[in-house]
């Protein structure tokens, strides 16, 4: 169903959505339409941001991805396990999912969605992650150090149950997945980052195109080089160029990274760059140097991830609190992808939207400036009611609960016009501009430069005023004059 409610807006029936994942679930459930999660792991990692206060030995539900708050493990804690390393890792085009994990020390998120949405973690990568008008350029610093292992108190017999253990074991077997899980904490993992990045946003994807083609960023050495043609710009043109440089320190002392970057950010534009390129190469060279001498004891280092262990891969005594595992349908986790996907398209939409109005206001047309104010209401209404049934999709995985939610979410829409996906123009987040075509300038000061009509050094200086050369109708008879790059590019065939 489709029903228009702007010229540039449309309510979306969610069948038409997710057509895909309607045929899974009409097909016969055989046991090659259907996958286990549990079934396929012997044990699970879990991204320290989404709890960095969970004991070891604490049971978990690998089906829900949720901790339970209890210990039905018996075991002593070790923390004379591993050894400190240090890491570095360089990335181009960062993505919203790259972003989440290098902030999170390279814990694979894409199958929990509350991971992907965890406060500030999901904010800081929907600002510095590459779209389709932005580039994003990430240096990331880990430091993982020795880890707490569980270990049993005897090795001989091995893990045995806790009074808790016992008691679930003994008197609620028909109740074990929803009261101890189907895993138990044995490790977890201490780290520390530094994560530095450098995001440009443009107008429009024809400028991240062209302007940023004349971007050189090396990101191992911190150095940005802005190449010459880009003289030409006229300032207005630079001043659309937004950069921000924003460096984040988890573990060690924080606060040293602020003597660089004051409040962890800055912003630039492409017509005063500089700063934000030193700071940017300060940053690298700062994570190269003193970060990685802040880590004395495991206090200095942050949760990064927690690594379980399967009951029914465990003793014979903790075997007893191993549920009956049930199949997860391939409908579901087809759905729970979808929604995850489309939820962080929606949220990066909205972040362009939110930036066009507090960045760029001045470019849009007046008679647009109201679309993309609802632009950016719609997309975050798409964003959390997919969140929404998403979380609800982890959290009930088996049978159909997963798919009949998003059904009854369909029907109400269709119903009553309540809850539903809009859809909207994405072109309004392409500003447009005039094609500059710098590269024209620069070809005819080369050409100026190659007859000898002007020195190299004297084109380079009219290069800095962006001015292009206007030939005689005969070129050989030389330069007419040196003018604006605009003005000579009407001259030019």
């Amino acid at each position: 169903m489709n029903r228009k409610i702007g010229s540039r807006f449309m309510l979306i029936g969610f069948a038409t959505v997710f057509s895909l994942t309607a045929a899974a679930v009409n097909q016969d459930k055989t046991p090659s339409a259907l996958q286990s999660q549990s079934l396929d792991n012997f044990s699970s990692t879990i991204p320290g941001l989404v709890n960095d206060h969970v004991l070891i030995g604490t049971a978990y539900n690998s089906s829900t991805h949720e901790f339970l708050n209890h210990q039905p493990v018996k075991g002593l804690v070790s923390e004379q396990y591993g050894g400190v390393q240090f890491d570095f890792r360089y990335d181009t085009d960062t993505s919203y999912d790259e972003i989440l994990s290098a902030l999170n020390g390279s814990v694979d998120l894409s199958v929990n969605i509350s991971a992907v949405q965890v406060n500030a973690g999901a904010h800081i990568a929907k600002e510095s992650a590459e779209s389709e008008y932005a580039s994003s350029y990430t240096f990331t610093a880990g430091a993982t150090p020795k880890k707490k292992v569980f270990l049993p108190i005897d090795a001989n017999l091995g893990f045995s149950l806790s009074p808790v253990g016992e008691i679930i074991a003994n008197d609620y077997q028909g109740r074990l997945m929803e009261l101890a899980g189907d895993e138990f904490v044995t490790s977890i993992e201490y780290g520390a980052q530094l994560f530095v990045n450098m995001h440009v946003e443009y107008l429009n994807s024809q400028d991240k195109r062209e302007i940023g083609g004349y971007l050189g960023v090396d990101i191992a050495g911190g150095i940005v080089n802005v190449q010459g043609e880009l003289d030409f710009l006229d300032d207005q043109s630079k001043e659309s160029v937004k950069i921000t440089v924003r460096a984040i320190q988890k573990g060690g002392e924080p606060t040293r990274l602020l003597t660089i970057i004051p409040n962890n950010i800055v912003t630039c534009s492409l017509s005063y760059p500089q700063p934000c390129f030193d700071l940017f190469s300060q940053a690298i060279q700062y994570a190269k140097n003193d970060f990685r001498y802040q880590f004395n004891q495991l206090s200095d280092y942050n949760v990064v991830s927690y690594k379980t262990t399967r009951y029914d891969r465990s003793t014979a005594d903790v075997k007893r609190l191993a549920p009956a595992y049930q199949t997860i349908s391939f409908a579901r986790n087809q759905l729970l992808f979808e929604l995850t996907d489309r939820y962080k398209k929606a949220l990066m939409d909205e972040q362009r939207a939110a930036d066009i109005l507090s960045t760029y206001y001045s470019w849009i047309p007046e008679s647009e400036r109201s679309d993309v104010v609802q632009l950016r209401t719609v997309a975050y209404n798409n964003a959390w009611l997919f969140f929404d049934a998403a979380e609800y999709c982890q959290t009930h995985p088996y049978g159909n609960l997963c798919v009949d939610y998003w059904n009854n979410i369909d029907s109400i829409c269709r119903s009553t016009g309540e809850g539903c996906v809009i859809s909207y123009d994405r072109s309004m987040l392409d500003i447009p501009t005039t094609a500059r075509k710098v590269e024209q300038c620069e070809r005819a000061r080369q050409q100026a430069t190659n007859a000898g009509f002007v020195t190299e050094p004297l084109s380079l200086a009219y290069r800095k005023l962006r001015w292009a050369p206007v030939f005689m109708t005969d070129l050989s008879d030389g330069i007419f004059e040196w003018t604006p790059c605009e003005f000579a590019l009407t001259t030019y065939e």
